[in-house]
């Protein structure tokens, strides 16, 4: 089978100054239709597999298990550069089948690519589903094939190096200060030089990826297999993880129950390491979609998926993975999958770890494709479950405001009142929280309730006040407004009909709130339901303003920038 050879400008004095040494001929890029066609254009270039190129790094560097991932200065960022011994030229090539595409934003700058013997990264630029196709497969076809490509890789002059027990090929070591002052240091970089591209990197035929073949499938039977040292070859590999369920830990789930987070973890959360605001620099928060894309801020977010009954007391543990997904990527604004959902997930399979065993690693999975997370239409949270499950920044009570007055409790009257102003931060006056109503829609064990969890604006809620130990909702009764004694179990309290006010968004912070076809608004000086809607406005208290808690929604930057969101 015969190719089109594509040409490709090459420009004089591009190359990177101290990383590469240009070839004395280099031709132009081209396709190759097979092994020995490359062969016979790079007669005195070596074919190597991927592991025999991992086992070159592990001689010439002693890293022999692998596990040097520390990264936390030179002497313990292990990387060899192919060439750089006189005497050992190093002249080696690698073949192997596209197994990543970053059309999508989630992988981005690198190439992932398999061998009979496992897979790497290529750290190369963006767009690299252009020039190295992976194609898409069809979830009802049984088993899944991918139209793929092979790509040569001739690395003499490359670097390979370890970042926290992930191998790679690229250019040059790195570092960098992040906005904590501390050192970040990498194995190698990406190659951004399209010259040096078109040097080592090629285009082959195309092939197919097969699941059971090029694709592992892993389920509940078989999981222990791909953990640990034992299953290192398994690392980077792309894998078919079937009957995974999403599992919530540290943060309110939609039934509003919380199972107990893994360390400092939550999920499914965003993480923020660049802050100086905080003492370790470190902002992990709930988050219900795929990554946090809010006000210019595009960060990192972490969903868990396992195949154990809890979540384990550590990210190192077999059949626990954590889902990354890159805050730039096309889907990441959308929501996450309920705790409890099962399905599956076409995935590359990574570590992000110290050693073997260091308790606050990871095993992580990333995505090609948005369609790569394979669950059912209904297992996903809807916007308005988003939307109210997220906390806002406050620590849960609220400003209901109309014509300058406040809905209170007033505890000496033992009343629910409107407060002036002036007067809303008397010390007698306890403000509202929202308890968001949630069904889990099986008839069969029908879940209904409202749901306590610090945000506003979604949804159908109840409108409730915690006095010490006791509690009182608003109620609805008839076009008259009062309240009742409730009891909050597990931060849920029973649904009633008389409880249940409907918040509909007029503006940024204005609502009208409303109880079947009646609003509530303000009547000769109290509250009361009318046919007219009226405008509340729905605020944090400038005194209950913590910068932490309202960096759920807002990303710092540095001590300078203290903007708190508009807020009142």
């Amino acid at each position: 089978m015969k190719f089109t050879k594509y040409m490709l400008m090459l420009t004089a004095g591009l190359m990177i100054t101290g990383c590469y040494n240009k070839f004395d001929e280099v031709p132009p890029l081209v396709t190759y239709d097979s092994k020995e066609a490359f062969e016979e254009a790079f007669p005195e270039c070596e074919y190597k597999t991927i592991e025999e190129l991992k086992q070159i790094y592990a001689q010439k560097t002693g890293d022999t298990s692998f596990v040097s991932g520390e990264n936390s200065d030179w002497s313990d960022t292990k990387y060899y550069q192919f060439g750089s011994i006189e005497g050992e030229p190093d002249d080696y090539y690698i073949r192997g089948k596209v197994i990543s595409n970053d059309e999508q934003g989630n992988i981005y700058k690198s190439l992932y690519l398999l061998d009979d013997t496992g897979a790497i990264e290529v750290r190369l630029t963006s767009g690299n589903y252009l020039k190295y196709p992976m194609g898409e497969f069809d979830p009802a076809v049984s088993p899944i094939e991918i139209p793929s490509t092979w790509v040569y890789v001739r690395v003499k002059d490359l670097y390979i190096g370890n970042y926290r027990m992930m191998l790679s090929i690229g250019a040059g070591p790195t570092d960098s200060f992040n906005k904590r002052d501390e050192h970040k240091f990498y194995a190698n970089s990406s190659i951004d030089d399209l010259t040096v591209i078109a040097e080592h990197v090629f285009v082959g035929e195309p092939t197919t990826l097969v699941e059971g073949v090029d694709i592992p499938v892993i389920d509940e039977t078989n999981y222990g297999t791909i953990n640990g040292q034992n299953g290192r070859k398994m690392l980077g590999r792309l894998i078919y993880f079937k009957n995974l369920t999403c599992m919530y830990a540290g943060v309110l789930d939609q039934r509003g129950q919380t199972a107990s987070g893994i360390g400092d973890n939550i999920y499914p959360s965003w993480l923020y390491t660049e802050n100086m605001n905080y003492a370790n620099g470190i902002l992990t928060k709930p988050w219900y979609k795929w990554a946090y894309t809010e006000d210019g801020g595009n960060l990192y977010g972490s969903v868990l998926f396992s195949y154990l009954p809890n979540p384990p007391s550590t990210g190192m543990a077999a059949g626990a993975y954590t889902l990354r997904t890159s805050g730039y990527s096309r889907f990441s604004d959308r929501a996450v999958v309920k705790n409890g959902a099962k399905g599956n997930l076409l995935a590359i399979y990574s570590i992000y770890s110290k050693s073997w065993t260091y308790n606050f690693g990871a095993y992580q999975l990333s995505v090609s494709r948005y369609g790569d997370i394979q669950f059912a239409d209904e297992d996903y949270m809807s916007a308005e479950q988003v939307k109210a499950m997220t906390p806002d920044g406050s620590n849960g009570t609220y400003r209901i405001s109309l014509d300058s007055k406040f809905i209170a409790y007033d505890v000496d009257a033992a009343s629910v009142v409107l407060v002036p102003r002036e007067n809303a931060e008397e010390a007698n006056v306890v403000r509202p929280t929202f308890y968001t109503r949630y069904t889990d829609g099986n008839p069969e064990s029908p879940f209904d309730k409202f749901v306590n969890y610090p945000s506003f604006g979604a949804l159908t809620s109840a409108i409730v006040f915690t006095v010490n130990d006791s509690s009182y909702a608003l109620k609805a009764v008839g076009e008259s407004v009062s309240f009742e004694a409730v009891t909050p179990t597990d931060k849920c309290i029973d649904y009633n009909e008389a409880y249940a006010f409907t918040l509909g968004m007029v503006s940024d912070y204005n609502y009208t709130i409303a109880h079947g076809d009646k609003y509530l608004s303000i009547v000769d000086g109290k509250l009361a339901l009318t046919s007219e809607p009226a405008t509340w406005r729905i605020t944090v208290p400038n005194a209950e303003y913590d910068q932490e808690i309202n960096s759920y929604y807002v990303p710092w930057v540095g001590v300078e920038d203290d903007e708190w969101g508009g807020l009142d």
